[in-house]
Order: structure tokens, then C-alpha cells, then sequence
């Protein structure tokens, strides 16, 4: 079509003679082409197979030609084990999520599925492939090529390191703005000790010592408090200052309202979070914003099949929380709305209680540094307002010295704090008769 297009003359693309760089640049482009649905899994196979037979030469092609892959797998075990190589060449996975192959359009039929979770492939029966493993337990959810297969069918290809994983909610730390945070003594004391805990050298030490003990390895923390009171800010400051990237958790995916398709997101969620610390590197820190709206209570009297559901997510995210291995932190402003079997799985629980009189001092001298002393703690004493709050007052009095160049004053910031506090305590009349 690009030739029609340009009134060129058509050159096919060059399937013989390749080096094994071309090979695996080929392969990495059939699957390219299949994921935009250009090609039916019948014509991927068609094309691999075109490839491999046609460079018998290539020690790679000789070795996969000369094994059970081509002399005792099926079609559909030859593409997965084919795709396979490829991200291993292409990215350096050393695993590839299942539901990664299965992605791609039609890449397997259900009866396959089935006999990889029962290990009757004969893929996986010839020691080709095997489930992922680490520290030598199987990660049922992921596929890898056996150590004999990287040791014999790529001698010469220099594989690169694995890429850490991307995702469209992981924030680099590299982009989070540095924010000054003000604490009270018992929460400054526990943020302090968290961002040590997540010091690169620090963090793999204490992983270290207690996988030499037997003990769970992984870190869950909540952080719990009134609105505006810094939880979240609170994540994004220990991120930058400690390196990590944060894999935010967008709750609207995981509350998906088709049955089954919750506990898939969920299971897909932390499967994704596994693929990104065991990609190297530092583990990113999951966030769970507003946590209680998935990590809510379960329902004992269950009377509807959205109550089932309920449940059945509670216990499966319990169940995540007790496995997970790197560093979870949710965040809620609603306590008593989590059910009281996660309180368990939190080895930090801070607390973030509104600002001591101090505290909002600094607070309003940090945001306006043309107040007084004085002022600032004329402020601090008059209204006991969160970070959040104060934060609140001083971007409207921005907005009013942009528009019309009014420099803020006691008065003015008086004025916009008695503002913020009507919003905060409008009251609603009832609806309906009154005796």
C-alpha cells in the first residue's frame, strides 16, 4: 500500500539471508502488525515459520528447527514459544505475563489455556518452558523459557536488560515536584522513619534480613486523617526524596461493573505491580488513594450478587496484601469505612491529625513569605485550619494579586479564611414536613 501510495516500485520484504539481529527485528515486527489486528494468529504463525525455515543457517533457527518445538509442539505452543524468544531478545524479559500472550487477538484458544495451568503442555513436559519463579516460588500467572533453552538457543545474541516496566499511571519521581511539608512530632517521627526504611541500600538490606528469618518482605502502610492534612502529599515527597516512581491505582478501573471483571482488574493490577519490582531496579510504591472506596467493609448477611462481589474483592486484595513484596501505601480520610481485617496487613499506620498552632505558623509563612511573624501567627491562632486549608486561602488571594495586583494583607487573608470557613459549615434545610 505505501508503495501504491508513492508510486514506488513494490520490494517485498527480504525473508532469507538474515543475520540473527534482522530475524528478531522481523519477528518483533509480525507482532506489531498482529496487535493492530492486521493479521489473523493463523497468518502470525505462517510468517514465524516462514522466518525460522527460511534462515536454517542462523544457530538460533538450527537449534529451534532440531527441537521438540518444531518436531513435537502443536501450532499454537510454536507461537507462544516463538513469541517468547522474542521478548527475551527484543526487552530481555526473562517472563512474560499470560495474560500478555493472551492479549494479542486470538493468541490462544481456551484448551491451551488450560493445559499450561496443568502443565500438560508438551512444551512445558520437554523443559522448554516452565512457570516463572521467584526465590524459587511459581508464579503460576507468568511464563518463562528453562534455563537450558537461554543456555543453548542463544549462544552469540547479547540479550539487554530487562526494561522496567511502563504503565500509563506510574509517575517518575524524577517528575514530582519537591514540597515543603510541615508535621506534627508523632507523624514527623514515622514519615522520617519511612523514608529511611526506603532508602535504596537501607530498603534491600532490611528485605535481606528478613527473608534470612522467614518473614514477609514487603511493606504496607496506611495513612489515615482528616481532609487536607497531607497523606497524599505526603507519598509524593517520600517518592522523589527516595527515588521511586508511585503506580497510582486508578479506582474507576477496578470497579468495573460487568461480574468477574473486578476480581480480573484486581488480580491484573498487583500481577503488574510484581512485573515492575522484579523488572530491577527500585520498586515503585503502589498507591491506593482514597482506599476506602475498594478496601471497604464485607457484608455478612450477603443478600445480593453485588454483595458477593463486594466480598469476594475484599478477600482477594487481603489476600494480595499478605504476599506482596514491595512497598503499598493507601491513603483515607475514612477509617472506620475499612473493614477491620486490613488493620492487620498495616505494619506503618500513621496518623495525620490537623497542624498544632506551630505548625500552621510555618505553614502560612512557608505559603505567604511577605507575612510577619506576627501576622502568621495571628492567623495560626485564629483559624484552625489544615495544610490543605491554608493552601486553599492562599491560592485565592494569588488569583486576586494576579488580577488586579493587590499584595495579601492580614485583613485580606482574614477575609478569604472567614470565606473558606462558611464553605466548610453551610448548613441544608430538610426536605419533607416539619411537626
Amino acid at each position: 500500500m505505501k508503495a501504491v501510495e508513492g508510486d514506488a516500485s513494490f520490494n517485498p520484504v527480504r525473508l532469507t539471508g538474515l543475520t540473527t539481529e534482522e530475524l528478531f527485528f522481523r519477528f518483533k515486527m509480525l507482532v506489531r502488525r498482529n496487535r493492530g489486528d492486521l493479521l489473523d494468529t493463523d497468518r502470525l504463525l505462517e510468517d514465524f515459520d516462514a522466518l525460522v525455515q527460511g534462515n536454517p543457517d542462523l544457530p538460533f533457527c538450527k537449534a529451534v528447527l532440531d527441537s521438540p518445538v518444531y518436531t513435537e509442539c502443536n501450532g499454537s505452543e510454536r507461537r507462544i514459544f516463538l513469541y517468547m524468544c522474542h521478548r527475551y531478545v527484543s526487552f530481555g524479559n526473562k517472563s512474560v505475563d499470560i495474560d500478555k500472550m493472551s492479549a494479542l487477538a486470538d493468541f490462544f484458544d481456551g484448551d491451551i489455556l488450560r493445559q499450561i495451568g496443568d502443565e500438560a503442555t508438551t512444551m512445558q513436559r520437554k523443559g522448554l518452558v516452565t512457570f516463572a519463579s521467584d526465590d524459587g516460588i511459581a508464579d503460576t500467572d507468568a511464563l518463562a523459557l528453562s534455563d537450558t533453552v537461554k543456555a543453548t538457543f542463544f549462544e552469540g545474541i547479547d540479550i539487554p536488560e530487562e526494561e522496567a516496566v511502563r504503565h500509563s499511571d506510574l509517575i517518575p519521581a524524577k517528575t514530582i515536584q519537591p514540597k515543603e511539608l510541615f508535621y506534627n512530632k508523632a507523624e514527623g517521627a514515622l514519615i522520617g522513619r519511612l523514608e529511611s526504611l526506603l532508602d535504596g541500600e537501607n530498603f534491600k538490606h532490611v528485605q535481606e534480613r528478613l527473608r534470612a528469618t522467614g518473614m514477609r518482605r514487603g511493606f504496607n502502610a496506611i495513612f489515615y486523617g482528616a481532609p487536607g492534612t497531607g497523606k497524599t502529599a505526603s507519598v509524593y515527597e517520600l517518592a522523589r526524596r527516595t527515588g521511586r516512581d508511585i503506580f497510582w491505582v486508578d479506582m474507576a478501573k477496578l470497579k468495573s461493573k460487568w461480574l468477574g471483571e473486578s476480581e480480573k482488574c484486581v488480580r491484573g493490577l498487583f500481577r503488574m505491580y510484581r512485573s515492575m519490582c522484579r523488572a530491577g531496579g527500585k520498586a515503585p510504591i503502589l498507591l491506593f488513594n482514597e482506599a476506602d472506596a475498594i478496601f471497604n467493609k464485607r457484608i455478612e448477611n450477603v443478600e445480593q450478587s453485588s454483595d458477593q462481589l463486594n466480598n469476594t474483592l475484599q478477600n482477594l486484595i487481603l489476600e494480595e496484601l499478605e504476599s506482596i513484596e514491595g512497598i503499598l501505601v493507601a491513603t483515607t480520610n475514612l477509617l472506620s469505612n475499612l473493614d477491620p481485617a486490613f488493620e492487620r496487613r498495616f505494619i506503618y499506620k500513621v496518623e495525620f491529625r490537623l497542624p498544632g498552632k506551630e505548625s500552621r505558623t510555618r505553614i502560612w509563612k512557608s505559603m505567604v513569605p511577605t507575612l510577619s511573624d506576627e501576622d502568621a501567627e495571628t492567623l495560626a491562632s485564629e483559624f484552625d485550619f489544615s495544610g490543605g486549608n491554608i493552601e486553599n486561602v492562599v491560592r485565592k488571594s494569588t488569583v486576586e494579586y494576579v488580577l488586579s495586583g493587590d499584595v495579601p494583607t492580614l485583613d485580606s487573608l482574614r477575609g478569604y479564611c472567614e470565606e473558606e470557613i462558611l464553605k466548610r459549615n453551610v448548613k441544608r434545610n430538610r426536605i419533607g414536613f416539619q411537626q
